[in-house]
């Protein structure tokens, strides 16, 4: 039997006991779960979480002196690469970070990246399991963990693009 690193999806946990339907790593790449109880959503040519599909790679920099302390010049620098910026990047930022609506979870945000504000209450819950009878798990008052300080967006041509201007067949300028 081959291992399901890659082409898994969430068919056989849409209720969230195995990965909260609201933790961060299932927000960014929701794979089928956008498609309620629809067996082979991933699969889908132009499935909806395929259109919002991004690749993303942090980067550390900068040194902490104090890890309790969140003050000095540190942080994380994240590439995303996409094919179109308002569709993929913006759209996930604005409505998948900062609204829980298309996970069936109303207003809640990332617990990573979700602007909690300090007048709001940053939480999410972590969904039971009637199998192992593991009750929910209500986290409240969550910090808002990540600052943006800044960002930039950068054009990448594509490799036909770059064959067209290679060949002279487009003027890079």
């Amino acid at each position: 039997m081959a291992l399901k690193l890659v082409a898994f999806d969430y068919n056989d946990d849409l209720g969230g006991a195995d990965c909260p339907r609201g933790a961060h790593i299932r927000r960014m790449n929701p794979r089928s779960s956008l498609e309620f109880g629809v067996k082979g959503a991933f699969a889908t040519p132009g499935a909806l979480s395929n259109r919002r599909r991004i690749l993303r790679r942090g980067l550390p920099y900068g040194e902490v002196r104090d890890s309790t302390k969140s003050d000095g010049n540190h942080g994380v620098i994240i590439m995303a690469l996409n094919a179109d910026i308002s569709r993929q990047f913006e759209f996930i930022q604005q409505q998948w970070i900062n609204f829980g609506n298309d996970f069936k979870l109303a207003n809640d945000r990332d617990p990573l990246l979700g602007n909690h504000g300090e007048n709001s209450d940053g939480r999410m819950i972590i969904e039971g399991s009637a199998a192992t009878g593991r009750p929910p798990f209500f986290c409240s008052r969550i910090p808002t963990l990540v600052e943006i300080r800044g960002g930039d967006y950068f054009f990448m041509p594509s490799m036909t693009c770059l064959q067209m201007i290679g060949l002279g067949l487009v003027d890079p300028t």
